[in-house]
């Protein structure tokens, strides 16, 4: 008798991370998947492989009902990814939430972000979605679609729905609304209101300027209506509000608001409604990246630190440089394009020195630099920080060239009586110098309505 055939096992097929993560999905609690996901999102290098989990992310929280950080994720991946696909699946998860809350003009506009997206195997299926939504719309929700910057395909779908009511579009005489979301009230008050004060003085000067060649006469443009909420610098407020005005008051784009918290909630908002929202004083590097729909006037910190690095080494002379930071991450970010820049040119940057930003002693900081027997210190902290270390650096006679940035132009800051801060160089945006052509034709303009003077938020 012969012995049975012997049984050999087929080996299995390694199943992926991201596989195993959507069996999961499936098969175990919705609280364990976002472990897992979360888990592998910090191992996870590959570009298209963490798109695909943070997507997997989003749609796992949205089924725990955790709507609110879903959303975040959303807008986040919606425009960070770098494949359409998950962009588009992404949009189609923002446009889930807005119908489950009611909102469905704001769902719509997450459709049209899908449907220019998507891949063109998708587009018929998308296309018949997408009409029978805009044809729920009214005429006004329709006609703030139609001038907002859809893909011209996306856009035809709308004029298509207004032309079968009868609706002649936008109209040449529409009002373009603008929001200014600001603290107006509270411990930022202040600079909320000189923004605003900037913001009504900047319309009024473009209603009398003279129109650029080829542009409409004065009497012929499209009229701004201005309108401002105030959000107290409170971040919870500042989300709410931004959507108000985009659905409320049918605004096409927000100016503010002036914090980085706060700029992060409202731009989540209108990222969200494709909406431009430019935050013309946050300096968080996160801002920005929520999505290209949200802007900040904040120069990149390669753009703050080549341009000086080039002037310490090639018109200095300088070899040797040390770097004073605060623990924060765009200056942290500063330090790391300034060491660059000197590098690249034939320099060194031997040094660097790290303090906490509510540190207020900085002799053995000093000391170490004087050891250190560089040329000049790059030091690219806030006002905040640099009006605590300024004086320490006459009184100690720290005799080293100072590099930086707009920070040491504060009045807080600069002492004409501070030996120490003889001879140093900043690169400082327009807004930050004391002496430049916007700030000079503002200054009187400002003095005569407020009594104060001009700052960076009022030429913001």
């Amino acid at each position: 008798m012969l012995p049975p055939e012997p049984v050999v096992a087929q080996p299995r097929e390694e199943e992926s991370v991201l596989e195993e993560l959507q069996r999961l999905d499936d098969s175990e609690g919705l609280e364990l998947t976002t472990y897992r996901i979360e888990l592998a999102l910090q191992q996870a290098e590959d570009p298209t492989e963490v798109a695909a989990l943070r997507v997997l992310l989003a749609e796992t929280l949205e089924k725990r009902g955790r709507p609110e950080e879903a959303m975040i994720a959303y807008c986040t991946l919606s425009s960070s990814s770098p494949d359409p696909e998950f962009q588009a699946r992404a949009w189609d998860g923002v446009a889930r939430i807005r119908a489950a809350e009611g909102d469905d003009a704001g769902a719509v506009r997450a459709q049209m972000r899908a449907w220019e997206l998507a891949p063109s195997s998708e587009r018929h299926g998308r296309t018949e979605d997408l009409r029978q939504a805009l044809a729920a719309l009214p005429a006004a929700e329709l006609r703030s679609l139609s001038r907002e910057t859809f893909d011209l395909g996306a856009v035809d779908q709308v004029e298509a729905e207004l032309s079968a009511r009868g609706d002649p579009g936008t109209r040449p005489d529409d009002a373009f609304a603008v929001a200014v979301l600001a603290p107006f009230t509270g411990r930022f008050e202040k600079f909320g209101n000189a923004f605003l004060l900037g913001v009504q003085i900047a319309l009024e000067e473009r209603d009398r300027s003279e129109p650029d060649s080829g542009a409409a006469t004065p009497e012929d443009r499209v009229p701004v209506r201005l309108s401002s909420r105030d959000t107290g610098g409170d971040v919870l407020a500042a989300t709410k509000l931004a959507r108000e005005v985009v659905l409320e008051d049918g605004v096409l784009t927000i100016l503010g608001p002036l914090l980085s918290v706060t700029s992060i909630g409202a731009g989540s908002v209108a990222q969200a409604y494709g909406v431009p929202l430019v935050a013309p004083t946050a300096t968080d590097p996160g801002v920005p990246e929520i999505g290209r729909f949200v802007l900040t006037l904040q120069p990149s910190a390669r753009e703050l630190t080549e341009p000086l690095a080039d002037f310490s080494v090639n018109e200095l002379g300088n070899v040797r440089h040390g770097i004073l930071v605060p623990r924060e991450a765009f200056a942290e970010e500063l330090e790391r394009e300034f060491r660059q820049a000197v590098e690249a040119r034939g320099a060194q940057a031997v040094i660097t020195v790290s303090y906490e930003p509510d540190q207020t002693d900085f002799r053995h900081l000093l000391e170490r630099l004087d050891e250190a027997a560089v040329d000049a210190v790059y030091a690219p902290g806030a006002a905040a920080h640099l009006e605590k270390l300024a004086p320490q650096l006459d009184f100690y006679e720290f005799g080293t060239r100072i590099l930086g940035h707009g920070g040491w132009l504060s009045p807080r800051v600069l002492d004409a009586g501070n030996l120490a801060l003889q001879g140093g160089i900043f690169t400082v945006t327009p807004a930050e110098h004391p002496e430049s052509e916007f700030t000079a034709r503002l200054r009187t303009e400002v003095w005569r309505r407020s009594g104060e003077e001009v700052s960076r938020f009022h030429v913001h």
